[in-house]
């Protein structure tokens, strides 16, 4: 079990140089775990590749259902007082820290691509090239 954020969702869902890793490291560990916030994260992002014209509405459309497939469980209940926290400490998002706390409570892994909170975080925020075997 691990917990993966929107940049390593979207690299599992849009062919780039980093897919390939995000893969390997899906074939690894299938439970997925994230906060709730992730899918609007993600729609945000598909929306952009759109907008861009990298790909069609009903891509963008079928790979936000491909992606509710690939997330386990999505973390709705996670304490306020703890994200203010990590995020007051760190100067990172509330929102990226709210994925720092589903891994905390879980205490599992983050993979991220997110440069700051891999920097913030060094203990629980992993490169998912540095997780893999």
């Amino acid at each position: 079990m691990i917990v993966v954020d929107s940049s390593v969702i979207v690299n599992a869902l849009v062919s780039t140089a980093r897919t390939a890793e995000v893969r390997k490291a899906r074939s690894l560990d299938k439970m997925w775990h994230a906060p709730a916030l992730w899918r609007s994260e993600i729609r945000s992002a598909l929306l952009k590749h759109h907008r861009a014209k990298t790909f069609s509405l009903i891509t963008a459309v079928e790979l936000t259902l491909l992606a509710e497939k690939l997330v386990t469980n999505s973390a709705t209940d996670l304490p306020s007082d703890l994200i203010l926290s990590l995020a007051s400490e760190s100067g990172c998002s509330a929102y990226d820290c709210e994925f720092v706390a589903v891994a905390l409570q879980l205490n599992v892994p983050l993979l991220t691509y997110d440069r700051k909170l891999l920097k913030a975080f060094p203990k629980i925020a992993i490169h998912p090239g540095d997780w893999l075997p």
